[in-house]
């Protein structure tokens, strides 16, 4: 963090700081006195000669998420030979369900919470968030490399001659990740290791590409395997599903039509319903499908806190908490005391 914010918010001087990241959290909570939980404003007091409350956990309005291209262009440099041969994949690799289920079974989910969000995240039951319509009770994938294995020995696709199957003869790709990013490039490696301990045949090789060259090769769908990232603009399910199924992105990964035509219908039906628990209904059996289909390996959501000194009032419990609010929230709410408390 930079020391600069971190002695002014200390010191009464900043009112409110941006914080790089969740490694942040640690120096800061070095300053609470009070920890409050967001849905029932009540705080706890956990060091007397504190400066600040925190306000925790609260769920993220954006989530990153790995979608797997089922139609990858001839033109790709990320498939090797673009064939079953041990030395690439062919550019339909993804287009079957049991290579997409055994990708999701081969990721370390409770890995990535605690060393890449160090633990500030939950697992995600969806491709919305958590509190929507059709939300809870939804399937996940756990980690299980047994599974992952059974996927791999239940895939359709084999060698040209058609005598072996990718257990057999083994597969290799590139993933690629933004310069920089090391989220994104500990996710590619959690992957590639837990690919390698199914079968040492199986090889992932994370590429870190310069900005400009990523979103390059993500618009002309060149790489097999990428990161979807988004951020909700009104809190809704079909404010996720069109992005990742319909538009943006699942037309970056080439969702197939098959399963275009199986979704929309209930993307429709969604959107057009008033009642909550109908949209509920249709969601849960919206997810059971996507889930089913692995189209996407589902990320954990991350969560953050909200750091404030003790002499501002007015955030916690206010419409400023309203995490659709963007900066410090409805700043004419907000209020300050004349000291520090």
């Amino acid at each position: 963090m930079n020391s600069a914010r971190f002695a002014a918010l200390q010191a009464g001087d900043a009112d409110r700081i941006t914080v790089g990241s969740a490694a942040d959290f640690a120096q800061l909570d070095t300053l609470v006195r009070e920890e409050c939980n967001p849905d029932t404003s009540e705080c706890t007091e956990v060091n007397p000669d504190g400066v600040l409350r925190v306000v925790k956990p609260l769920i993220q309005l954006a989530r990153t998420d790995l979608g797997m291209n089922e139609a990858i262009p001839e033109d790709s440099p990320f498939v090797g030979s673009g064939k079953l041969d041990g030395e690439g994949v062919p550019l339909n690799f993804f287009a079957d369900v049991h290579i997409r289920r055994a990708f999701n079974y081969c990721f370390d989910y409770d890995t990535y919470i605690k060393d890449v969000q160090f633990g500030e995240a939950v697992r995600s039951l969806a491709l919305t968030l958590p509190g929507q319509a059709g939300y809870d009770g939804s399937p996940i994938f756990e980690y299980d490399l047994a599974k992952c294995e059974e996927e791999f020995k239940a895939a359709e696709l084999k060698t040209e001659d058609g005598t072996q199957g990718v257990m057999d003869i083994g597969f290799y790709m590139q993933l690629g990740y933004n310069v920089g990013n090391t989220a994104r490039q500990t996710m590619a490696e959690i992957l590639a290791a837990n690919l390698s301990q199914v079968n040492q045949l199986f090889l992932i090789n994370p590429v870190a590409l310069p900005w400009p060259t990523y979103l390059r090769v993500v618009r002309v769908k060149h790489l097999p395997i990428a990161v979807a990232g988004w951020q909700e603009d009104i809190h809704d399910p079909h404010n996720w599903y069109v992005p990742y199924i319909v538009t943006t992105y699942g037309s970056r990964f080439n969702i197939s039509k098959d399963l275009l035509d199986k979704y929309t219908p209930l993307i429709n039906s969604g959107a057009t319903e008033t009642d909550q628990a109908k949209r509920a209904t249709i969601y849960s059996e919206l997810n059971q499908m996507i889930h089913d289909d692995a189209v996407y390996i589902i990320m954990p959501v991350a969560t953050t806190r909200n750091y404030q000194p003790l002499y501002v009032n007015g955030w916690l419990g206010g419409t400023s908490q309203n995490p659709l609010v963007s900066g410090p929230g409805a700043v004419y709410e907000l209020s300050k005391d004349n000291v520090m408390k």
